[in-house]
């Protein structure tokens, strides 16, 4: 990635990501971004995607959207990152 922001003169601060929004269904975690993100680094985009893992108290995980999960769930975590870079014309 560092030679993608030398090649283009920018610095990783300059460079706009996206992700998946959390919504205001969700108690604690609305507007929290999870993967996955895009990354538009001009003449092409940075695909990250990963495993979104939400858990409540007590390290309680929840797998499906219930209303439990979005009345609970207070954390996010995002393993195993898989990076893809992206021609513009995909």
């Amino acid at each position: 990635m560092n030679s993608t922001l030398l090649s283009i003169g920018k610095l990783g601060d300059e460079i706009n990501c996206t992700g998946m929004e959390f919504s205001g269904r969700w108690n604690n975690l609305a507007g929290t971004r999870v993967a996955p993100y895009t990354c538009d680094f001009g003449t092409k985009q940075l695909s990250i995607d990963a495993t979104v893992i939400v858990k409540g108290p007590n390290g309680t995980v929840y797998d499906l959207v219930t209303p439990a999960a979005l009345e609970n769930a207070d954390t996010v975590a995002e393993t195993r990152p898989v990076w893809r870079w992206l021609s513009k014309d995909n």
